[in-house]
């Protein structure tokens, strides 16, 4: 948290404003990141409600765990149709 609190700081600091459509407006800086041990933990950071089992699904996917070929649904969570290629991973 620390991390993105301080990438958030350097943003409003150091950030070029760029007008939108909205009339709301953006704050940016080319090519910051925020690099997380995903070992310890995941970092989701959303004020927006979370499918929690679809996110485990894709990153048990990422990670080459178990891929649904035929279309059933695994871990309870259901693939939209045409989003794997052909070896059967998402695409």
């Amino acid at each position: 948290m620390i991390q993105y609190l301080d990438l958030l700081r350097h943003v409003l600091e150091h950030g070029k404003f760029k007008a939108d459509r909205t009339g709301t407006g953006t704050f940016s800086v080319f090519g910051a990141q925020i690099r997380c041990p995903l070992r310890e933990s995941f970092p989701l950071l959303t004020t927006k409600k979370v499918h929690t089992k679809s996110i485990i699904y894709e990153l048990r996917q990422a990670q080459g765990g178990p891929a649904t070929a035929t279309g059933k649904p695994v871990g309870g969570v259901r693939r939209l149709p045409g989003r794997q290629g052909d070896d059967g991973r998402s695409g």
